[in-house]
């Protein structure tokens, strides 16, 4: 009998993964969330209210602010519910597309630097593309790039810059 190869299933869904990563860190494909165990994930400090702790998964803090640096689960959720601090720039063009540079202030192990920052390029609400970013300024640069090849000139005036 041959032994089963490592796999995670996911408690909502039921799926199976077999991808080291998702069973590394208890990803689902399926749900696009951590649903499973993070054997990796620790919070300090270990006592007291869990959300004012800084959660670390591999000896990397999770939530960080909009310079990169940790912040505990609280103070991320209060800032996540502000879209003026979420929402970074925002952008519809006359063509029918939206480009928007969202802060998430999570850590990503496959983004280098993190991932901290999504840039969504949307037409008529399909998304075209999203990417992730490590920091605030490289988001923004390649919110520009997206814009300026849509709509050539549009950040001719400095006031509009994102």
């Amino acid at each position: 009998m041959s032994e089963k190869p490592p796999s995670f299933t996911c408690p909502r869904c039921l799926k199976t993964s077999y991808n080291p990563n998702d069973i590394a860190t208890g990803y689902c494909g399926n749900c696009h969330e951590f649903t499973g165990e993070h054997p990796g994930i620790t919070g300090y400090p270990q006592h007291g209210d869990p959300l004012k702790r800084t959660w670390f998964h591999q000896g990397v803090p999770m939530h960080r602010d909009v310079y990169g640096r940790p912040m505990s689960m609280h103070d991320w959720a209060v800032t996540q519910s502000d879209p003026a601090i979420r929402i970074q720039a925002r952008v519809n063009l006359k063509t029918g597309d939206q480009v928007v540079t969202i802060w998430t202030g999570l850590w990503d192990p496959h983004t280098p630097g993190g991932g901290g920052f999504e840039v969504i390029h949307q037409r008529d609400g399909t998304v075209v593309s999203h990417d992730r970013y490590s920091t605030q300024q490289i988001a923004l640069d390649a919110h520009r790039t997206i814009v300026e090849r849509l709509e050539p000139g549009y950040y001719d005036d400095e006031e509009i810059l994102p």
